[in-house]
């Protein structure tokens, strides 16, 4: 791919949050998740696992236990990306304590894998929309979806992708979110002095 492309698919990818009732072929799925398996992994632990949610009435459910953008649409697939706390690693490195250094890298693997999971739904013509989710001592959202998901304890649930079809348009030249603009501002985000 040519980096001018390259950089055009990421500026005009958005998050969606309305979806066409059409299936998203098998072939597109494995090809996303593909791209999320070789997203960068801190000391190549390689930790980081999917699971496709396809059923209509857990995708519901998920989606009514994560936003309320989501109360009403619902897409046809979510993909719960989850980082595996067991998997051995050639370090030794601690992942299970919330308070070592390392425990980081759950967030950093997982939030890599979902933005090349995110670019190549794109490209393939599919919308995304990445959904969080709540830390549990913020509130017990995370519990229950993972009761929902019947996650082994084993996993950390970190967020969702949802995926599917979307007629939906935004221009990045005049769409705003929240009251501000999506397009971006080089000169804002860009800093020549950290002073």
């Amino acid at each position: 791919m040519k980096p001018d492309c390259l950089l055009e698919l990421i500026k005009n990818r958005r998050s969606i949050r309305k979806w066409l009732p059409k299936p998203v072929e098998d072939e597109k799925i494995s090809k996303i998740l593909t791209a999320g398996s070789y997203a960068p992994s801190a000391a190549n632990c390689q930790k980081t696992r999917f699971h496709v949610v396809r059923d209509k009435r857990l995708i519901a459910a998920i989606c009514r236990n994560t936003s309320p953008w989501f109360k009403n649409v619902y897409p046809e697939n979510i993909i719960a990306v989850l980082f595996d706390l067991d998997k051995p690693n050639p370090q030794n490195l601690n992942y299970k304590s919330p308070h070592h250094a390392w425990s980081r890298f759950i967030w950093q693997d997982t939030a890599c894998a979902m933005m090349n999971m995110m670019l190549m739904a794109e490209a393939l013509g599919l919308k995304t929309c990445w959904v969080s989710i709540i830390p549990s001592k913020l509130g017990p959202q995370r519990q229950r979806l993972r009761q929902l998901l019947k996650i082994n304890r084993r996993y950390v649930l970190t967020c969702f992708l949802f995926i599917g079809y979307s007629n939906q348009k935004v221009d990045i030249n005049t769409a705003t979110h929240s009251g501000l603009p999506i397009k971006r501002s080089e000169q804002e985000h860009i800093l020549e002095k950290l002073s």
